[in-house]
């Protein structure tokens, strides 16, 4: 994992270039990172072989005030 400044740097960058109209895809399941997208994809149910399915997508605020596994790390 990265440190969180970081992130932090990382995540700046990342809205830089989307702001220029690039589209940016990251995989990853830093919170601090998450919060900061436009748009989430949950796969699962489970992890490996359990999983790989989408269980949900929306923006991060609505994951937020859900039961959803990506919810209560995001809050």
């Amino acid at each position: 994992g990265l440190h969180p400044a970081d992130v932090a740097r990382l995540a700046g960058v990342l809205r830089d270039l989307a702001g220029e109209g690039a589209t940016v895809v990251v995989i990853d399941h830093d919170p601090d990172l998450v919060r900061t997208a436009d748009w989430v994809v949950e796969l699962g149910p489970g992890a490996g072989v359990a999983g790989g399915q989408v269980t949900a997508q929306g923006r991060p605020r609505d994951f937020a005030t859900t039961s959803l596994t990506t919810g209560p790390y995001i809050q």
